[in-house]
């Protein structure tokens, strides 16, 4: 009870004293549409990187280092942002 009672205070200072309405997220009207093309990117590359991995390993690609390479770069560049958020 006593956290209700906290939490009721708290939500009464931050009404605004002009109309005694609580304060709009200052956020609501963003679309955000950056984390979401930054992920949607990330699944893209691990797909293509991963993906061409695996047909060369199944023989599906002609099977070649620098293929490999080159996917292996682009599996770790979906890759990277997620282990340095993770930290």
């Amino acid at each position: 009870m006593l956290l209700l009672e906290a939490a009721r205070a708290h939500l009464t200072r931050l009404a605004c004293t002009c109309c005694c309405r609580p304060r709009a997220d200052a956020l609501s009207a963003r679309h955000n549409l950056g984390p979401r093309l930054v992920i949607w990117v990330g699944c893209v590359l691990m797909v293509v990187g991963y993906g061409g991995m695996w047909a060369q390993a199944v023989g599906v690609l002609a099977p070649s280092f620098t293929g490999l390479m080159v996917c292996g770069a682009i599996a770790g560049a979906a890759r990277r942002g997620a282990g340095r958020d993770a930290q």
